[in-house]
């Protein structure tokens, strides 16, 4: 929210082009700050459980981030009624899975329709976490975010005191071409 009020603070900026620039400017590092942090995950230890939930699965999940050489994981479940399971890095820079209760919910009602084995799709749906995990997929995301950020200032800069607005559009279009910030190889 923080950011998104600095970008329409700095867009709506009237006045000279280095008030502007040096707005910019602050709000490329607020955002390269913001989205720098880190985590060391590749051994094996600090897997952690905050619930019970993940009594079933518990010994699979070890063993899965075992063999993938992933740690300081931290598994929770949120009382909120989404149908969801995400990863994401704490403040201390390291991963959380976090299981909705709506996703219990939906794998309960799954197995009452169905008889589906609930653990079995409980631990595929925690291994493809852990693959985000092992392929790094939040930081390679923040390097996203972070290229994107500088082509934005380089952008305005280009277009604040070097080239007319088309030019400008042509730039950052090649640059997108270039760094490589909208996607991952996987995807491709």
């Amino acid at each position: 929210m923080f950011l998104e009020c600095l970008l329409i603070f700095t867009l709506k900026i009237k006045g000279s082009r280095e008030a502007k620039f040096f707005s910019i400017t602050v709000l490329l590092f607020i955002c390269l700050k913001e989205y720098s942090k880190s985590n060391n995950h590749k051994n094996c230890e600090n897997i952690s459980f905050e619930s019970v939930d993940f009594a079933l699965i518990e010994d699979d999940i070890k063993e899965v981030c075992k063999k993938l050489k992933i740690g300081n994981i931290k598994f929770k479940v949120e009382k909120e009624d989404i149908n969801n399971v995400l990863v994401k890095i704490d403040d201390n820079g390291n991963y959380e899975i976090i299981v909705f209760q709506g996703f219990l919910n939906f794998l309960i009602y799954i197995n009452q329709i169905n008889g589906g084995n609930i653990r079995e799709m409980f631990l595929v749906t925690i291994c493809h976490e852990l693959g985000h995990i092992y392929y790094d997929d939040l930081k390679k995301y923040i390097k996203r975010v972070r290229w994107s950020c500088i082509i934005f200032w380089l952008s305005i800069v280009v277009n604040l005191f070097l080239l007319p607005e088309i030019l400008n559009m042509i730039f950052v279009f090649f640059c997108w071409c270039i760094g490589g910030v909208m996607c991952d190889i996987r995807y491709c």
